[in-house]
């Protein structure tokens, strides 16, 4: 009956170490969410995290977990080219009908998210830059990506957020 012995202690061993990967899994797996959010989904909850009856202001600044010179905003349907071109950069992952949004450091893409896209209606979550249209992307410095905020449902109850520049 020896054998079972030390098959015993293997099963604790075992047992022990899934134990401590998971308590060790569970704060690594909170902290990547709020690491690797999009920028998008960041301004979300920074506006719902507004005071009721209260002006939302939004630094982007304050909200990217990285340093950049300059960000711009493109509508879903403008092209490859043409963002290549208004950045003045190469320009990576390109997906079509979706909304790019662009930081740029020393003359280099150092972030950039493409957007979900509804043709129709906005997607619950998407945040809109007020004045952008197809063919005019906006173009912000840290100091001027400063806006108000505002909550808006659409569709069937989808929330979104539109964001206005302070001059």
């Amino acid at each position: 009956m020896s054998y079972k012995r030390p098959f015993l202690r293997l099963f604790f061993r075992i047992f022990m170490m899934k134990k401590l990967a998971i308590l060790l899994f569970i704060p690594l797996l909170l902290f990547s969410c709020f690491m690797f959010s999009s920028i998008e989904r960041r301004i979300g909850k920074k506006i719902d995290n507004c005071q009721p009856n209260t002006d939302c202001i939004v630094k982007v600044a304050e909200i990217t977990d990285f340093q950049w010179d300059k960000m711009f905003v493109f509508a879903y349907a403008t092209p490859f080219d043409e963002i290549e071109k208004q950045i003045g950069a190469k320009y990576g992952s390109y997906e079509e009908f979706k909304r790019q949004l662009v930081f740029i450091k020393d003359g280099k893409v150092i972030h950039q998210e493409n957007l979900l896209t509804h043709i129709s209606e906005p997607v619950d979550g998407a945040v809109q830059f007020d004045g952008l249209e197809y063919n005019h992307p906006l173009s912000f410095t840290p100091d001027t990506a400063v806006f108000k905020a505002q909550i808006y449902i659409v569709g069937y109850g989808d929330t979104n957020y539109r964001l206005k520049q302070i001059e």
